[in-house]
């Protein structure tokens, strides 16, 4: 993709900050089990619900992001990027309106479905958007940039929300949420000539970019970053050591968020393939040791008295698992996935791979109870470890470097001899919109 103008650079920020205003909102309603699990467990609210129901509750939200995921790919091409994402708005605001009401587990259900389908349908069109539109030299910071507003809006969540009842934790969550409906996305181009999920999945040059794609969605799932950040109140209060959970709750929040600032700056400073494999280590190092303070716990049966020393372990290697992942390969999981990908198949392949994310999210929230009731915490971190080590593995194996290059470049190097720059060039057009402003971007022809 040719270099955009640097006339039009403004205009690619300001596309990307207002995708990231919509992010930032979907990141509160991300965040919002965080505070409110608790607050079941303690009977502070007025719902009826138990602890299979409240697994349930999490692994609905996949579900929705699967939902609204597909709902993208027909919209997206049938209204156009903007309106998507202006659509979004309407499953969160139902969300939150019955949040506010709910007193039953069904109801909270609903509630993580609508949410999750308004996250499913901004995330998909904005990380393929993007992609389209930028520069090789600023792709990676641009995802890093929507990425870390995504986690503001979990940190606003995470640290206010045990301080506040859970009927103010809704009220505040239905009118901050409600600001997306005004939300101005300048996203005007359209895709020509889309190709099919058959074409995907039956193309043989795409195969090298399926295996890549999947592999790190599966591992960077599999790491339980999501469910762990879910239940880390539960967690704290497993460790029986008497810290109090909302200050557990803000010192995540907190360093998630900085360390998302970090992020940004790293993904286009840094090699992708390298970053990608030390982080998997890293990660994984880090939920082996909370694995290794359960196993003293729950296995070995050491006493509380006697852990006080290192009874720290499980909330810091938590942490560090969470800073590690998110400089490396829990940002770059919305990066690669956009190089790899072709423009003509691009916004099927992201459909598909967050139905195949979705899967496993549902998978993750509805077994993490019954597998940690079964065999306890220290099975639950090791099989993450595992999986964060198998994913160091597959990328030193699989992925190729991508950070610098050209995305026809790119696809020569994946396809190799079945690579031709020339139906590339008959399927797309240069598409060039003007609004009234006269300020426009422009989706060039991929060239090789």
């Amino acid at each position: 993709m040719e270099r955009m103008e640097n006339g039009n650079r403004k205009n690619l920020y300001l596309v990307t900050l207002s995708v990231s205003m919509a992010l930032m909102t979907l990141g509160m309603s991300s965040g919002w089990p965080t505070p409110v699990l608790p607050k079941f467990k303690n009977n502070e609210t007025k719902v009826d619900i138990n602890q299979y129901e409240i697994s349930t509750m999490l692994a609905v939200n996949p579900v929705g992001f699967a939902v609204g995921a597909m709902a993208t790919g027909y919209l997206a091409d049938r209204f156009g990027r903007r309106a998507t994402i202006l659509g979004s708005a309407i499953p969160i605001t139902i969300g939150s309106i019955i949040a506010v009401f709910a007193l039953k587990a069904w109801l909270l259900c609903i509630t993580s479905f609508s949410w999750s389908c308004g996250t499913g349908m901004v995330s998909t069109v904005s990380n393929y958007y993007l992609s389209e539109i930028a520069d090789k030299d600023v792709r990676g910071t641009l995802a890093g940039i929507t990425r870390f507003m995504f986690k503001f809006g979990t940190l606003m969540t995470m640290t206010v929300g045990p301080f506040l009842s859970y009927d103010t934790i809704n009220l505040v969550m239905l009118v901050l949420e409600d600001e997306l409906l005004a939300l101005q996305a300048h996203v005007r181009h359209e895709m020509r000539h889309s190709s099919s999920v058959k074409e995907l999945f039956t193309g043989r040059q795409y195969r090298r970019a399926i295996i890549i794609a999947v592999g790190l969605k599966l591992t960077q799932m599999m790491t339980g970053a999501v469910v762990t950040r879910q239940y880390l109140g539960w967690i704290i209060e497993e460790t029986k050591t008497g810290m109090k959970t909302s200050l557990a709750l803000i010192v995540y929040g907190v360093v998630s968020f900085g360390v998302g600032m970090v992020s940004t700056v790293l993904v286009d400073r840094v090699g992708r393939r390298p970053l990608l494999i030390f982080s998997y280590i890293g990660t994984g190092i880090s939920l082996g040791a909370v694995g290794l303070y359960f196993f003293m716990q729950e296995v070995l049966e050491v006493t509380t008295a006697s852990l006080a020393s290192v009874s720290f372990i499980p909330l810091l290697g938590i942490i560090l698992a969470n800073v590690i992942s998110t400089i490396g390969f829990d940002s770059l999981i919305f990066v690669i996935p956009a190089e790899i990908f072709p423009i003509n198949i691009k916004a099927i392949a992201f459909t598909c791979l967050n139905l195949f994310s979705s899967a496993l999210g549902f998978s993750l929230g509805l077994g993490y109870q019954r597998v940690k009731d079964l065999c306890g915490l220290t099975t639950v971190f090791w099989i993450f470890a595992a999986f964060a080590i198998g994913g160091a593995v597959f990328s030193y194996i699989f992925v190729v470097e991508t950070k610098g290059k050209q995305l026809g470049d790119i696809q020569a190097e994946l396809q190799g001899d079945k690579y031709n720059a020339v139906p590339q060039n008959d399927k797309l057009e240069s598409v060039i919109e003007k609004d009234e402003c006269e300020e426009a971007t422009e989706l060039k022809v991929l060239k090789s």
